[in-house]
């Protein structure tokens, strides 16, 4: 990871994200449920989503 310093790095990155400063939520086209990874694979494949998160 090059010079990145995770035990002081990480905390930034995280409370940028908290107040939100960091707009990581807007990357994310749709949240699937594992039960339907399939389909989530599939709508890359379409090109229809960029970034599909699974929830557990």
């Amino acid at each position: 990871m090059g010079s990145t310093q995770l035990q002081s790095d990480v905390p930034k990155l995280v409370d940028l994200y908290v107040n939100g400063e960091l707009k990581l939520d807007e990357l994310i086209t749709t949240r699937y449920a594992l039960n339907d990874i399939n389909e989530a694979i599939s709508s890359v494949h379409r090109t229809e989503a960029l970034r599909n998160v699974i929830v557990f």
